[in-house]
């Protein structure tokens, strides 16, 4: 059903059971949404509960029927439905202009919007991300802006199950978000692996530390096996360095 026929002006000459139906019908078929059919959604899911319609539909509530019948997440629909109370119905906001704003940044800017900032704010969000808009709210609230996760990066080796000697691992990318305290504490243990190893590979630094870890776990078969595998990976690159062959002895 396309994204118009799941508007409320739609067919106001259905009767209520028929209508009750073609609601349903419309719900049920909603896959991914746009930011169009959110608006649209948001309004049928509204009618159902205030009409009770999920009892003709044979739920004895509301939750079972978002639950076992919409097709996306029972907190995505009562977000939705939220919004739909907020901006529609209470602040009368044009339905055309809720269609441009995502309904992720709506839900931010629950809290609030009121009838004589929801224009500028609605303007104004268009062009921001999520965590801005978060940041926006905070202040506007009066409460302190939460910390936001910075990335560290580096390149580590591709775990392989055999390893082997004659060629060099492969890399790849591996990426951690972290708050600004977890980050301080991150570079701290890689600062003094890099003391205690003169390496200056964030990758091996990184391997150095989890290896240590897991040394502390050997009780553990899974750690025992990774730590046996990270064992066999030095050994190697180490013989092939430096042209000797080592012998582990337990």
């Amino acid at each position: 059903m396309i994204a118009e026929n799941l508007s409320l002006e739609l067919r106001k000459d259905l009767t209520p059971e028929a209508r009750q139906k073609e609601v349903r019908k419309a719900i049920v078929g909603m896959g991914a949404l746009s930011s169009k059919m959110e608006v649209a959604v948001a309004e049928l899911l509204c009618e159902v509960r205030d009409e009770r319609y999920f009892e003709t539909y044979g739920y004895t509530t509301f939750d079972e029927y978002v639950e076992k019948e919409v097709p996306f997440k029972r907190r995505k629909a009562f977000y939705l439905m939220a919004i739909c109370d907020k901006f529609i119905r209470e602040l009368q906001v044009p339905v055309a202009t809720l269609e441009n704003l995502e309904w992720v940044k709506a839900k931010e800017l629950k809290s609030v919007v009121t009838p004589e900032n929801w224009e500028k704010l609605v303007a104004r969000t268009k062009t921001m991300t999520v965590p801005q808009i978060q940041d926006m709210v905070a202040k506007m609230k009066g409460e302190p802006v939460k910390a936001k996760p910075v990335m560290l990066e580096a390149k580590v080796e591709a775990p392989q199950s055999e390893p082997t000697s004659d060629k060099p691992q492969a890399v790849e990318e591996f990426k951690l978000f972290l708050f600004p305290e977890q980050r301080k504490n991150v570079q701290l243990a890689l600062a003094m692996a890099k003391r205690e190893t003169e390496s200056n590979s964030a990758g091996h630094l990184l391997d150095v530390i989890c290896s240590d870890y897991l040394a502390s776990a050997v009780h553990d078969e899974d750690a025992t096996t990774a730590l046996c595998l990270r064992l066999q990976n030095h050994v190697l690159n180490i013989e092939r360095c430096y042209k000797v062959k080592l012998q582990v002895v337990k």
